[in-house]
């Protein structure tokens, strides 16, 4: 810790955040396209000039992956983007 800095004590679990507190900075709205969703995904990205892209992952790999048609497995490989990938449980 640096001396003279307090840390602040994060709220108890049962207190939530106002989203705007949680996600300041952070702007988000819904697009609904059709075709291809990696390559959707990605051309949207590109016309809202994003600066990251976030997406949620069940972590399959091998044929379960092949046979699922991971798009964000797509994504990744055709993305100029970085991305941070969340692997949902």
């Amino acid at each position: 810790m640096i001396a003279g800095a307090e840390a602040a004590a994060p709220p108890p679990n049962h207190v939530r955040r106002s989203p705007g507190e949680r996600w300041q900075g952070v702007r988000a709205e819904p697009v609904v396209a059709r075709g291809d969703p990696a390559a959707e995904v990605l051309r949207v990205a590109s016309e809202r000039g994003v600066d990251l892209l976030v997406a949620a992952t069940h972590g399959r790999a091998g044929v379960a992956a092949v046979w699922a048609g991971s798009v964000v497995a797509q994504m990744v490989e055709r993305t100029r983007w970085p991305m941070l990938l969340v692997r949902v449980p």
